[in-house]
């Protein structure tokens, strides 16, 4: 009757051990996705910081004011309204500057 009680004792205890072998192992898998995760952020944190620099610098350069956009696509939708703007002058240029023969061609 003891051995029986102590093997089953013994069974249980291989058991708990084996869940919880079980359980670190997990917790280690997740400790190394929770520090990869943590260096992704930083990573995209660094991203940002950069675009939001060379938003600045775009900006102060083509005297695009921040209160004009407040978020990188509304940005970039300026700059394209800028670049169509100035396509528009450059081509009503090369109309006013080619000489009448070239422009029949």
């Amino acid at each position: 009757m003891q051995k029986r009680r102590l093997q089953s004792e013994i069974n249980k205890k291989a058991d708990v051990e084996e869940k919880i072998d079980g359980v670190r192992q997990e917790h280690t898998e997740c400790v190394g996705q929770h520090g990869k995760l943590l260096g992704e952020q930083e990573a995209h944190n660094q991203q940002v910081t950069e675009r939001e620099q060379l938003i600045d610098e775009l900006g102060e350069k083509h005297k695009i004011k921040s209160s004009d956009y407040s978020s990188s696509s509304e940005f970039i939708a300026c700059l394209d309204e800028l670049r169509r703007r100035q396509t528009v002058d450059l081509e009503k240029l090369q109309v006013c500057c080619v000489p009448s023969d070239r422009r029949r061609r």
